[in-house]
């Protein structure tokens, strides 16, 4: 076996820290989205906002709307939750930020609990996904807040391992709208088509009638789901 000389074995202990804390500087954002320099900021609420573009005054009432929705569900806490929600313009940051997801309205992750929000038009409270779907801000936020919620009240480990067809459904139930509206998605299950977009629909039925059967325990829903 031929073993790397003393210089040798120093460049690769270099290149490794190098190329070690080049994947540190790509993924930190994931974790603190802060690190990409949004250019507003603003305290909203138990929030704050970072924003790429001058934040909209009816970002207030949107937010104040999210929060009540999760407020008036079992599973929400009080005070508000307190998450840091990030509007993109749909742009580099939000490809960064989004990874594998980017053709989502949102999404929001467990460590540091961030809000991260595709471009969307707070002045008419709506967005639309790649697919064309449009829905209001006030629900998409409500949406990722609730999967807050849901960790907040079932632990991170544990719901990463839930149903997603629950938690998202669930997450829909408390936004009280879908991507889809039930025509569209009757039009899809009678076509045999299918789009993300359908599971999510799907799930939020099922969690209705689950709610409806069980007197309305969440937590009875959750512990028997299948």
């Amino acid at each position: 076996m031929i073993r790397p000389g003393p210089r040798g074995g120093k460049r690769r202990r270099w290149i490794n820290r190098i190329l070690g804390a080049a994947l540190l500087l790509l993924a930190s954002p994931l974790v603190a989205p802060q690190l990409l320099a949004f250019p507003y900021q603003a305290k909203v609420g138990a929030h704050r906002v970072y924003s790429e573009q001058p934040i909209h005054p009816r970002v207030e009432s949107i937010v104040a709307g999210a929060d009540a929705k999760v407020l008036a569900d079992p599973l929400g806490k009080a005070p508000p939750l307190d998450q840091a929600i990030f509007l993109t313009d749909g742009g580099w940051r939000w490809r960064w930020l989004a990874v594998s997801a980017a053709d989502a309205f949102a999404l929001s992750r467990p460590i540091g609990e961030p809000v991260i929000i595709n471009h969307a038009d707070p002045a008419r409270d709506t967005m639309t996904n790649a697919y064309g779907a449009r829905r209001r801000l006030t629900d998409i936020v409500a949406h990722e807040l609730t999967h807050g919620a849901i960790r907040a009240e079932f632990g991170t480990l544990r719901s990463l391992f839930m149903s997603k067809e629950l938690v998202e459904g669930y997450a829909d139930h408390v936004a009280g709208s879908s991507a889809l509206t039930d025509a569209e998605a009757r039009q899809l299950i009678a076509t045999r088509m299918t789009r993300p977009a359908l599971a999510y629909w799907t799930g939020r039925k099922k969690v209705e009638a689950r709610l409806a059967a069980n007197g309305g325990d969440v937590h009875k829903l959750f512990e028997e789901w299948r």
